[in-house]
């Protein structure tokens, strides 16, 4: 999807099928992107680190901090 946001159901129909090593590239990442890392599908994120929504993302917190 080009241009756009990443839809919910998207994201959880990715979880659903069991999507794995998946690499997600957005400005800024929201909340079902921190779905999809806590799900364990996501290997990389490319996003602009410097937004501030990014704090609100608990998954990619633990992620990063755990390496």
């Amino acid at each position: 999807m080009h241009g756009k946001t990443l839809p919910i159901w998207a994201g959880h129909e990715a979880i659903r099928q069991g999507k794995r090593d998946l690499t997600l590239i957005r400005i800024t990442p929201g909340l079902v992107y921190d779905h999809l890392i806590g799900a364990g599908c996501v290997r990389k994120l490319i996003f602009s680190w410097r937004h501030p929504g990014v704090g609100s993302l608990h998954r990619l917190r633990d992620a990063v901090e755990k390496g």
